[in-house]
């Protein structure tokens, strides 16, 4: 996804941080015209269309995990999926936003109820495989009402 924040895509910037631990024979996608995950999942799959896979490895902001596990389940049903994802630093208050500090500031809670929301609209369009999350997300609309 294109950042005008960023000198190059970041899955170029994300595959150059990792590839010495690539050791394997392993064909590594970069997908780098999406501007949001559904795009990202989509131009991928035309990339594999011939390539029959087993497992797929995502690399991304550990924020947006869940919702791209979510993406990918939808799209390659019958493939082991595996995660890597990394924290990400607030851009306002330049603090780390991780499972275990996102809610002792405001802008790690407007994040993370942002990815909520996201989850929520993507699941209701039919994007993502919702069924696995929609009660959690209905307990939560039903706590904030």
């Amino acid at each position: 996804m294109d950042n005008p924040h960023l000198p190059k895509p970041e899955a170029e910037i994300i595959y150059e941080m990792i590839s010495h631990a690539v050791t394997a024979p392993t064909e590594v996608i970069l997908e780098t015209k999406a501007v949001n995950t559904l795009e990202n999942v989509i131009f991928s799959k035309e990339k594999l269309e011939e390539t029959p896979l087993n497992k797929i490895l995502y690399v991304g902001r550990s924020l947006a995990s869940r919702r791209c596990h979510l993406t990918l389940s939808k799209h390659f049903p019958e493939t082991k999926l595996y995660s890597f994802s990394y924290d990400m630093e607030g851009t306002i208050e330049r603090k780390p936003i991780t499972k275990d500090t996102w809610h002792l500031f405001q802008e790690g809670r407007l994040r993370v109820w942002g990815e909520y929301l996201r989850i929520k609209q993507y699941g209701e369009w039919g994007d993502i495989h919702y069924a696995s999350v929609k009660g959690m997300v209905e307990k939560i609309e039903s706590l904030t009402l």
